[in-house]
């Protein structure tokens, strides 16, 4: 499949994410965009995206900082959808992954037609590990990329990281900037999602990008 195909197929469905922390007394402190993609989990629909697009380590304390709410938009939707800390009942909207990797996901209560549609449409996860060579392109919405429409950025499997504690990643030549990380990286041959996008390492001159493996172990 050619590499627009795959981005006309995958780009609905990734969101631009934008979330807002607060002071103790209720001030507004800052806010942090990224990327995310939606799928149907079991309990419910949300958004795969990284971790430190939903929380913020404090400078200070060494704390993490979780945002009062975040807003996600689709492409073709003027909506926003807000995904609140938590529900008045106490369940929480914003659910990081347990260890130390960079998975993250959203939980959308307010689901609609919109939303269901774009289910009916989505893609799947890859069933296979790529080659070293494989193309991947990455969708998402960087800083310094529009914020109207998707930026891709393409590149391909350079090499393989194994940690116990902070996950699997797969290390590209793509370029993932902030904003974009959190949003999908696609494996080209088979048009399927093969993780998601986070930090890059930067060398002495170039650099290369990681993409969290197993991106369905927040199902």
């Amino acid at each position: 499949m050619d590499i627009s195909s795959v981005i006309d197929k995958w780009k609905p469905s990734v969101a631009y994410i934008k979330c807002d922390f607060f002071n103790k007394d209720e001030t507004y402190a800052f806010s942090e965009a990224g990327s995310g993609t939606l799928f149907g989990f079991s309990d419910g629909v949300g958004i795969q995206t990284n971790k430190h697009v939903i929380s913020k380590q404090l400078p200070l304390t060494g704390g993490l900082a979780t945002p009062d709410y975040c807003t996600v938009k689709f492409l073709g939707n003027s909506k926003l959808y807000y995904v609140y800390h938590h529900t008045t009942s106490g369940v929480f909207n914003m659910q990081a992954a347990g260890d130390e990797s960079d998975g993250a996901r959203l939980i959308i209560r307010e689901s609609d037609n919109f939303i269901a549609n774009l289910l009916l449409q989505q893609g799947f996860y890859c069933k296979r590990k790529p080659s070293l060579g494989e193309s991947i392109v990455i969708l998402g919405y960087p800083s310094i990329g529009s914020q109207t429409d998707i930026t891709a950025t393409e590149g391909i499997i350079s090499s393989y990281e194994y940690s116990v504690n902070a996950g699997n990643y797969y290390v590209t030549s793509a370029k993932v900037e902030h904003g974009n990380s959190g949003g999908a990286a696609i494996l080209v041959k088979d048009n399927c999602y093969l993780g998601i996008p986070t930090f890059a390492q930067i060398g002495e001159i170039e650099s290369l990008a990681r993409i969290l493996d197993e991106p369905g172990l927040l199902k």
